[in-house]
């Protein structure tokens, strides 16, 4: 049969990686990764999730394959290769069939694990029936029975552990970004996959897109017009954003630093004391480690009241400030606060909503405006462009974007992927 490619997810969306690669060997998945665009079509967390396998596939969120799931498993056709930790990559690794060869890097491995270690136990987070296989940089694997060969090479991301793949398969060569990025605080890393590309004669560039968008992006422009109500709705008062601009990790750390100066004289986090709820297990880990390092920990009441009192010798990390604030302001007026948000935009409209709730309480804590700063976990287009310049491939196919078209002029031979997902070889 040759080399067959199929872009069951990624395809005309962000995430939900799920690449297949075929021979008449064997196969594998390159990433098999939550999509968050088709569940947010026919589900809402919590009131109406996905309660089994069956769901997912009815709405078209995983692949209609025989035999690959655990609720019917069968015949381990297909091995799967996980690039990195976000969900969007590996968050449907836990429904394959017990069996399963899934393959990805220690460190990987072990950010996964902490991930569903913090997580509540449910149908779609269980991992112990799979066969996981461990690599390292310049470790290939070759699948058994197959003519199939996965060369990792780590790369820069928002998350550590996070790799491009070269995959050599019947013959061919296919290259596979994963999520990349060259401004970073590992740019190296980002460097040494773009040289492993340009020593391969690279036949197909799998090139994530990410943050390639026309000009006039629809999608903004409804989210803009949403914002715009939102404050005609609170009036003249709404916290206001102070943009920082990042190019780099180390932009936002001096960013962060020089806010932390200008707030309170805020002392140094090394020497602030921690405030945790510790209702999960690696939170309940964390405070046996501090405090065995002689640290102290405040809890319930008496931890919000430490914080109102000594908000100064605080830095308080948390992805849902929404859940955050309103327990600062536990019975008493809330305290002055300094606010960072580190998220580019509002990308659909639940979390336009949840934007609406945040500069409620920030207006409530008499926050005037807060610091956005953010710096992106992908590649700017032009960075992008040079990760195609460096692989030269024979056929370039965009994956993990919304537009897809737009990757076409920076290569004589582009192919965009059918609505089936397959990739035209001919």
């Amino acid at each position: 049969m040759g080399v067959r490619v199929t872009v069951h997810g990624g395809n005309r969306e962000i995430g939900g990686n799920k690449i297949l690669v075929e021979t008449g060997d064997g196969g594998v998945f390159l990433d098999f990764g939550k999509s968050y665009t088709i569940e947010d079509q026919f589900f809402e967390v919590p009131w109406n999730p996905p309660f089994h396998i069956p769901s997912l596939l009815s709405v078209g969120a995983l692949p209609d394959i025989p035999g690959l799931y655990r609720h019917e498993p069968g015949e381990h056709r297909y091995a799967v290769v996980v690039s990195q930790p976000h969900l969007d990559h590996v968050g449907y690794v836990p429904l394959l069939s017990p069996g399963t060869p899934v393959i990805t890097g220690v460190d990987t491995k072990n950010l996964v694990d902490i991930r569903l270690e913090s997580m509540q136990t449910s149908w779609d987070s269980e991992i112990d029936h799979l066969d996981w296989q461990l690599l390292r940089t310049g470790g290939a694997v070759e699948l058994p029975d197959s003519d199939i060969k996965i060369i990792p090479i780590h790369v820069d991301h928002s998350v550590p552990a996070s790799y491009g793949f070269i995959v050599e398969a019947g013959g061919m060569c296919i290259a596979y970004t994963g999520d990349i990025r060259m401004h970073g605080a590992r740019p190296d890393l980002s460097e040494d996959f773009l040289n492993e590309l340009r020593a391969k004669p690279v036949d197909i560039l799998l090139c994530e897109g990410t943050r390639v968008r026309p000009a006039e992006d629809p999608d903004i422009k409804f989210l803009q017009d949403m914002a715009a109500n939102l404050h005609l709705r609170m009036g003249g008062d709404i916290p206001q954003p102070v943009q920082v601009d990042c190019a780099t990790e180390h932009d936002v750390r001096d960013a962060l630093e020089q806010t932390m100066k200008d707030s309170h004289g805020a002392a140094d986090p090394i020497d602030a004391e921690v405030y945790t709820k510790g209702r999960e297990k690696w939170e309940q880990q964390l405070v046996d480690d501090w405090t065995a390092h002689g640290g102290d920990v405040y809890w319930g009441l008496d931890g919000r009241s430490e914080l109102r009192n000594m908000a100064e010798h605080y830095v308080i990390v948390s992805p849902s400030c929404v859940g955050v604030l309103p327990e600062l302001a536990y019975r008493a007026h809330p305290c002055d606060v300094t606010f960072v948000l580190s998220k580019s935009e509002a990308f659909n409209e639940e979390m336009l909503i949840s934007f609406d709730r945040m500069l409620h309480w920030l207006r409530l804590y008499g926050c005037n405006e807060y610091k956005v700063i953010h710096v992106s976990g992908h590649a700017s287009p032009a960075d992008l462009q040079t990760v195609v310049e460096a692989a030269n491939p024979n056929l370039l196919v965009p994956i993990h974007t919304r537009f897809p078209e737009l990757m076409t002029p920076w290569h004589d031979s582009v192919r965009v992927p059918e609505p089936s997902g397959v990739v035209d070889l001919s």
